[in-house]
């Protein structure tokens, strides 16, 4: 379950990456005093989307998609627009097929098909 209050290093990402933004002197930023309310909303508004930030999975991605921003931004953005940007979580290699042992598994097969013969009312141990 997602904490209320997101970790420092989610807030620290934003936070960076929002005062970097600002130092791109791009048309429509906020005042210098509405940097830090302005961070704080977007770490709210991110933290609170339906996803499951998890450190390992995210933080670089994080970083990509204000780095993706940098490039091109010409206006202030929105957490919206930030999240057009974000790149997808790496793929997670899968795990390997489980191994179980063909005589047991043909046991069971039997004790299965007995069963549905109806020669065996209740379910072996």
């Amino acid at each position: 379950m997602k904490s209320e209050q997101p970790p420092l290093w989610f807030a620290n990402i934003i936070i960076s990456g929002v005062q970097t933004l600002y130092g791109l002197n791009v048309a429509n930023r906020p005042a210098a005093d509405q940097v830090i309310p302005l961070a704080e909303v977007w770490i709210e508004t991110l933290w609170n989307k339906n996803i499951g930030w998890e450190q390992d999975l995210d933080s670089d991605r994080l970083r990509k998609a204000f780095r993706a921003i940098y490039g091109e931004v010409t206006e202030w953005i929105t957490p919206a627009q930030y999240m057009q940007h974000l790149p997808p979580r790496p793929k997670q290699q899968a795990l390997p097929a489980p191994k179980y042992p063909v005589e047991k598994a043909r046991e069971n097969i039997a004790k299965i098909q007995e069963m549905l013969r109806g020669k065996t009312k209740t379910m072996p141990h």
